[in-house]
């Protein structure tokens, strides 16, 4: 997302700030690289949309009409999914309701199984619809991510299998797998893959794997608090492709099966942007700032893990050199002592009415967004070259409209 100082005050007139700003234009042309990254691999890989990464419908239904297909872990995220009227949706998380799986059912829709229970559940709803649910199990790989899924050990197929022979309603048809988040080494996919493909090549049943769903995991550009870094480059979408799909070769040319790729993060967390304004000037001197900006941290949870880049208005002013940049600390606007958004962080001498760009809040901010003190910010988005609304601003009567009193 490319902008000068004109652009944003253009922005600011016209929409306000705080404001989330995303790039859909180039939200669509990753999602073009890296359906392109994985077909060059195995044609028959697709691209799914996680909702609880970016629950946008502007954005969500661009990219449904390019070929994507909803992930929902939830019915909110599911009756969300509903009104764009997908033709095929992912249902995945650890609380499926029943009326989220009879419609997943009933539509043959893919549904990945958590925990043990479901598969009972899931058996008695399909024989109450006269049905045989096809469904795939979630496999924990030993990743550190075992809060979900079957653990992948000696027993597992044993286990399975019990279980499809326990339930004539239902065929285990799939393999689900997420290795974790915000990933940027490579090498933790390929070793993800080989585990996996040792696994599945005991694959216990007499019919092929029909899907195999390698979840995301691959980050974006924001670092981590710890890191010395300003801004990572943006992951390598072929690179991705081949760490997870080398070590599959042989199970994908075996079973031919859909593969699908979940790319929360890496699709949305590098276009979107928290455009902000300084309120005040707390303090400062020579050597350190301390501002307050109107955007806090209930609209930027991630904040607390990532040190987001920032941009602004004298950076993109020309007016940066690092000989004029001072240690800076960004606070929100929140009564709240929590509420810090960047700490010793080099910014340009900035006065009220400034404005600053917090990058990289594109997964995961919008969608926990919560209106603690402040309303939560609208959203503008760019597509085909235009800035448009894609959600207002909160207001006080939106929050009252649920309220009862008198």
């Amino acid at each position: 997302m490319s902008y000068s100082n004109e652009s944003v005050q253009a922005v600011l007139q016209e929409f306000g700030s705080p404001v989330y700003l995303y790039d859909v234009d180039a939200i669509n042309q990753r999602y073009e690289n890296l359906t392109k990254a994985f077909n060059q691999h195995y044609p028959k890989s697709h691209i799914a949309l996680s909702y609880k990464t970016c629950p946008l419908l502007g954005i969500l239904k661009t990219l449904q009409n390019k070929g994507a297909m909803p992930e929902v872990v939830s019915e909110f995220e599911c009756d969300m999914a509903n009104l764009l009227k997908p033709q095929k949706m992912i249902i995945n998380g650890p609380h499926k309701t029943d009326k989220m799986l009879s419609q997943a059912i009933k539509q043959q829709f893919i549904i990945n199984i958590d925990h043990q229970e479901e598969v009972v559940r899931i058996n008695v709803l399909a024989k109450e619809l006269g049905k045989v649910a096809k469904v795939g199990i979630r496999l924990s790989l030993g990743d550190g991510w075992n809060r979900f899924g079957f653990e992948y050990d000696d027993t597992l197929w044993s286990r399975i299998s019990a279980l499809q022979d326990q339930q004539s309603h239902l065929k285990i048809v799939g393999i689900h797998v997420h290795v974790g988040t915000g990933i940027r080494d490579y090498n933790v996919f390929s070793t993800a893959a080989s585990k996996l493909a040792t696994a599945l090549s005991l694959w216990p049943f007499d019919w092929p794997i029909e899907w195999i769903d390698l979840g995301g995991g691959l980050a974006g550009i924001s670092p981590k608090w710890q890191e010395e870094i300003e801004q990572h480059e943006l992951p390598c979408l072929h690179s991705y492709a081949k760490a997870w799909l080398t070590p599959l070769t042989e199970v994908l040319s075996h079973h031919t099966p859909l593969l699908i790729v979940e790319p929360g993060r890496t699709l949305f967390e590098p276009f979107g942007s928290l455009l902000t304004q300084v309120v005040t000037r707390r303090h400062g001197d020579s050597e350190r700032q301390s501002l307050v900006i109107n955007g806090g941290i209930n609209a930027v949870p991630t904040a607390r893990v990532y040190r987001h880049p920032l941009h602004s208005q004298q950076h993109l002013s020309g007016l940066s050199s690092n000989s004029n940049k001072l240690s800076s600390n960004l606070y929100g606007p929140l009564c709240l002592q929590a509420d810090t958004l960047a700490k010793n962080t080099q910014l340009e001498p900035l006065k009220s009415g400034d404005w600053i760009l917090i990058k990289g809040v594109g997964a995961y901010n919008q969608s926990r967004s919560v209106p603690f003190i402040q309303t939560r910010p609208g959203v503008a988005g760019l597509v085909n070259g235009q800035w448009q609304w894609l959600r207002h601003h909160e207001t006080v009567s939106d929050h009252l409209k649920l309220e009862v009193w008198n």
